[in-house]
């Protein structure tokens, strides 16, 4: 015959077996990225101005020969990736050319508003302050600020 445990202790093992249960499956569902799933820093920044001047911004040259950056955008995704894309275009007497450079990589919260943004290929990191919806990345002496 089957022994059963008194009521009240039954009542008070099944509430707590519930509560570690659903304990576990909420550590278990975890994963290092569940900050980047609801943060307000992913999304889509693009690209408004470069050292305090509108877009398009001249990059070298003047006048009828001329290189300048047209737009830009950054987008940060939830998984922790990111994927880049900025337009430059070539204005010369033989005629105009724009040219595509895109980037992708990962990036990690570096504390406060600063993240590292990493390239696919290791070979390059940026850095970005994000503050509200305001992304600025400064880099080889240039200020690039982006808007979400």
């Amino acid at each position: 015959m089957q022994q059963l445990r008194p009521p009240s202790l039954r009542r008070l093992v099944r509430p707590a077996a519930t509560l570690s249960c659903a304990a576990f499956a909420l550590l278990a569902a975890c994963h290092p990225n569940d900050a980047l799933l609801n943060s307000p820093t992913t999304g889509r920044y693009e690209l408004v101005s470069v050292n305090g001047a509108p877009l398009p911004f001249i990059t070298s040259g003047s006048g009828t020969t001329r290189t300048e950056i047209v737009d830009g955008v950054v987008d940060l995704f939830p998984s922790g990736t990111y994927a880049m894309v900025s337009h430059t275009r070539t204005v010369s007497g033989i005629g105009t050319t724009t040219t595509a450079t895109n980037g992708t990589g990962t990036y990690n919260f570096l504390g406060g508003s600063m993240l590292s943004l990493r390239s696919s290929d290791e070979k390059e990191t940026r850095f970005a302050d994000v503050e509200g919806k305001r992304m600025t990345i400064v880099e080889n002496g240039r200020t690039s600020v982006y808007l979400k």
